[in-house]
Parts: structure tokens; sequence; C-alpha cells
């Protein structure tokens, strides 16, 4: 029997380096972010733009950070045969974080100047929980490369998300000092301890061997849940 292929979606606005020091055991391919077509594409129409390149009828797994779990939340809800895996992200019944709150109050995606985040790395390394050394420098070629349309579209988007249909994903993987994301309440499999918003990458050892144990226990076809 062939391995489910995983699916791999990178955070708001970043691309596949996020993944590069993940050690996964099976056939991996990122989704990359593909641009709106206007800054309030619907979510639910940008998805199934997106899940366009997954056969409908493929077994597969769907492992998302952060805004990228948003993604694989609704991009599994059309895609029946797969499962998810929530990096750092919100789950359907999640309690957004005050900030993400503010933000569609103030409709922060219309003015946010996006572009001058990569010029202020010491306040992001802080927030995201990055240690200055090869993962500064990472976290800083991640902003650099922002494509400020696709950001802009993803923040008002992940604003107005209101959760989804659960039954598709298989772990929620939180770690217990993420400043961006972490809230009381939040339904979370697996609180990693130490991890920040950034831990796919300085924990890749540990997010590596958690993932690989639920695809070995978890079936990668319904039912699940």
């Amino acid at each position: 029997m062939t391995p489910a292929t995983i699916y791999l979606i990178p955070g708001l606005g970043a691309d596949g380096r996020l993944f590069n020091r993940l050690q996964l055991a099976g056939a991996t391919r990122v989704l990359e972010w593909i641009a709106p077509l206007h800054l309030h594409e619907p979510l639910t129409d940008y998805v199934a733009r997106m899940a366009a390149r997954i056969p409908e009828d493929e077994a597969c797994w769907l492992i998302g950070v952060s805004f990228g779990g948003v993604a694989a939340q609704e991009i599994g809800r059309r895609r029946p045969n797969s499962r998810v895996i929530l990096v750092s992200s919100l789950g359907p019944a999640d309690p957004h974080p005050w900030l993400l709150r503010l933000g569609r109050l103030l409709a922060a995606e219309r003015w946010l100047p996006i572009e001058a985040l990569r010029h202020l790395p010491q306040a992001g390394n802080w927030f995201f929980g990055v240690p200055a050394g090869r993962d500064a420098a990472l976290f800083q070629g991640l902003l650099e490369a922002l494509p400020p349309a696709v950001t802009r579209w993803s923040l008002g988007a992940l604003f107005r998300w209101r959760g989804t249909d659960s039954r598709a994903i298989a772990a929620h993987l939180m770690g217990d000092s993420d400043r961006v994301l972490l809230t009381a309440g939040g339904h979370y499999t697996h609180l990693v301890p130490g991890g920040s918003h950034f831990m796919v990458v300085t924990q890749a050892a540990e997010i590596s061997q958690l993932i690989n144990d639920i695809i070995r226990q978890v079936p990668a076809s319904p039912p699940l849940l």
C-alpha cells in the first residue's frame, strides 16, 4: 500500500523553507500560496483554487502551520480522504486571541504597514519566539520574501475566519510559549513544552517525531472521530 502524500502548508505569507528541517516519514509536497484574485476574495473561494492541486479522491495528510492550518481545515472539507494536523494554529472551536479580534475590528489588513515588518527584526523575533543565529536568519529571510498582496489578503481572511467542521482534524500541536495564538480554552491535543510560534523550525526534531507518530497511529482515510 502506497503511503499517503503529506501536503505541507506554510504560515501567513511564508514559503516552503519553513519546513526544511522537518524529517517526515513519507512523500511530502509543499502547497505554496497563490495570488488572491482581490483583497476580499472569500477564503472558501481561495482554498477551492488551492485545493485543485490535490486529486479529489486522494488519501492524504494536510499539515498546516499558523494560517496554513486554517487553510488546511478548509481544504479538508473539500477532500474527504484527507486528515489534518494543525501546528501553531487555530482550531475550529478555539477562541481568537485579542490581537486577532482587534485586527478584525480595525480592518487592519487595509492599512497595516506589512512591508515595515521586515525592518523590525527584534520585535518579530520576540513575538514569534525566534532565537538568535540561523533561526533568526531564516525568519528574516521569510519576512523579506513576504508577498504583500498575499499577506494582506491572508490577514483579512484570518481576522474573519469563524471555524469549520472539525472531523478531519487528527491532531493539534501548540507550543506552551506561543505568544501569537495560544489561548486559554484552546482544544490542543499536544502542548509542546517551550514551543513558540516558530517551533516547526526551532524544535523541528520534536515536531517531526510527533507528526510521524500521529501518522503511524491514525489512518489517513475515514472514519476518524
